[in-house]
């Protein structure tokens, strides 16, 4: 996982990460600039959707690492199925 200034504009930032196997997701952070604290490099508020971090390591305790522990119950989950092309999934729900 790794954050980047975003192609979207310089009031923005990317954050990808590999999801799960061959899912690769790409958030888009909004910084709002508002008054920054000397020295910062980033916005003194950073928006996913509609909701607020103060840093990027609240994105990652907030956002990033319960989005992971919930995947990581899905995989266990007993009817948890990998399926790696539509018509397996299709022959396996028929």
């Amino acid at each position: 996982m790794y954050f980047r200034p975003s192609t979207r504009g310089p009031d923005h930032l990317n954050c990808t990460w590999k999801f799960f196997e061959n899912v690769i997701v790409h958030l888009d952070i909004v910084e709002e600039k508002g008054s920054r604290l000397p020295g910062a490099h980033i916005g003194s508020k950073l928006w996913i959707s509609d909701e607020s971090f103060d840093n990027l390591q609240e994105i990652l305790e907030r956002y990033i690492t319960p989005c992971n522990r919930l995947l990581r119950e899905a995989l266990v989950h007993a009817k948890f199925l990998k399926c790696d092309k539509i018509d397996n999934l299709d022959t396996f729900l028929k």
